[in-house]
């Protein structure tokens, strides 16, 4: 079992639904947060959210899913990220779980 974890700004809330639905996972946690980005850093592309200076609205998806799920929903990731226009790529983490009860 896998901790699949999803960050992306609010306007991608509905590819990030997509990116979960076409990976088979169907039970998830959302939740809002806010995402800073110092002016004082040179390279702005280098940070999480890069889109615009100051704070950014931003949403944050986990779920616990098998390692198949997990690893496609990373790739639909990489997926939505290569055919962005955006700027602001959505973020995808998968962490191991050591243990569950």
């Amino acid at each position: 079992m896998k901790m699949l974890i999803v960050l992306g700004m609010r306007e991608d809330e509905a590819r990030i639904m997509e990116i979960f639905k076409e990976a088979g996972v169907m039970m998830y946690s959302r939740f809002d947060t806010t995402g800073s980005v110092s002016n004082d850093h040179v390279a702005l592309s280098d940070e999480w959210f890069s889109a615009t200076a100051g704070q950014a609205n931003s949403v944050a998806y986990f779920s616990f899913a098998d390692d198949q799920k997990a690893s496609k929903a990373l790739a639909l990731v990489k997926e939505a990220n290569d055919n962005s226009v955006t700027g602001s790529p959505i973020h995808g983490f998968i962490v191991p779980v050591e243990a569950q009860f």
